[in-house]
């Protein structure tokens, strides 16, 4: 395949031009869910790496002010838990970033976004049982987050049954596209959350900042920069993938 063909370009500038957009449209009204959905990916990706930790999620909150929280239950000897807390704290930023590459790179390939669109709506479905049965602060949380994967939920799921069901070229592009502007919108938001929580200030409450605690010798700030060249280049990656592919 040579490099660069007419889907290739395609891809790379619709790709470009979401990522333009995002940054136009950082601070407008119309992006805020966009960014909410971001931060339940930041706590689902905490939550999924406690699951595989063999802890149990107790919780998943996401607040209007773009903060979120996941709670889990640890019962694990001291050692195990250190472990688990180098395993869950990393998981946040890098597994949001992850989240939006991966869902960029489905795109590429008309299957590849019909598996993800069943990801995605897998995902929103768990949001949902612990918006309802999971511990939060308060209501304003829970409908917060009911509201939030309602609605990507129904979109998602939309596109990727009449994906299915019809499997044609405009519901293929229908969905393809959905799903390239809201993993591009998160892997924007995601680096620069972590450059803006992480290296641009030291926040005492930010992962990168619990993360350094435990690594002797090791400051917050330079926890940040490592976490962001990771999702730098990752976003890199996820870009020129499918063209060079």
């Amino acid at each position: 395949m040579d490099c660069c063909n007419e889907a290739q370009q395609s891809f790379l500038l619709s790709f470009l031009c979401f990522v333009a957009t995002t940054f136009l449209l950082w601070r407008t009204p119309i992006f805020k869910p966009l960014k909410l959905f971001a931060v339940f990916l930041h706590e689902f990706s905490h939550a999924t790496a406690a699951t595989l930790c063999c802890q149990r999620v107790t919780g998943i909150e996401v607040a209007w002010n773009e903060g979120g929280l996941c709670t889990y239950s640890v019962s694990s000897t001291q050692r195990r838990v250190y472990f688990i807390k180098c395993m869950v704290l990393p998981a946040g930023y890098l597994g949001s970033t992850l989240w939006g590459c991966g869902l960029v790179l489905a795109t590429a390939w008309p299957t590849g976004a019909k598996v993800c669109g069943c990801v995605v709506v897998v995902a929103l479905v768990i949001a949902l049982f612990f918006a309802v049965c999971g511990v939060a602060k308060g209501l304003s949380e829970r409908c917060l987050l009911i509201g939030l994967a309602t609605f990507f939920g129904v979109v998602v799921g939309a596109l990727t049954v009449l994906d299915f069901t019809l499997d044609t070229t405009e519901t293929s592009y229908a969905l393809e596209t959905a799903l390239l502007f809201i993993g591009a919108v998160n892997m924007t938001f995601a680096t620069y959350d972590i450059y803006d929580d992480t290296v641009r200030r030291k926040d005492e409450r930010s992962d990168a900042y619990k993360y350094a605690e435990l690594v002797p010798c090791c400051f917050a700030r330079c926890v940040g920069c490592t976490w962001f060249l990771l999702a730098s280049a990752a976003c890199v990656g996820s870009a020129l993938g499918p063209v060079a592919l």
